[in-house]
């Protein structure tokens, strides 16, 4: 089942409380709302923490699909591309033998009437 929240992420947490090297804008914020309770603005600091973390995830994770759709919407053009040139190839080769096919009966017809 699909966590939220990583063990990694609680364990960071923790070491910025306990070593009191909190996101100040969140701290500040988890003060506000604990009207000035220590021990309630600890643990709306860990809430608030584990969400910014989790948003945080999120975000990289979604550049990182943004990333490689990008890559393999420039990998399926280069193959439309390749694909494009070898049919364009085709095409010539295939004008180019029935040139020669034409110019040789050109040459023969004069040979088969006599």
């Amino acid at each position: 089942m699909f966590e939220r929240f990583k063990d990694e992420d609680y364990q960071i947490v923790a070491n910025e409380v306990s070593n009191e090297s909190m996101e100040s804008a969140l701290w500040a914020k988890a003060l506000v709302k604990a009207h000035g309770s220590r021990e309630r603005a600890i643990a709306l600091y860990i809430k608030l923490r584990l969400k910014q973390i989790y948003a945080e995830r999120r975000a990289k994770e979604a550049d990182q699909l943004a990333l490689l759709a990008k890559q393999k919407l420039e990998e399926r053009k280069r193959f439309e591309d390749e694909c494009a040139q070898m049919r364009a190839r085709e095409e010539a080769n295939k004008r180019r033998r029935e040139e020669a096919r034409k110019h040789r009966d050109d040459i023969m017809r004069p040979l088969q009437n006599t």
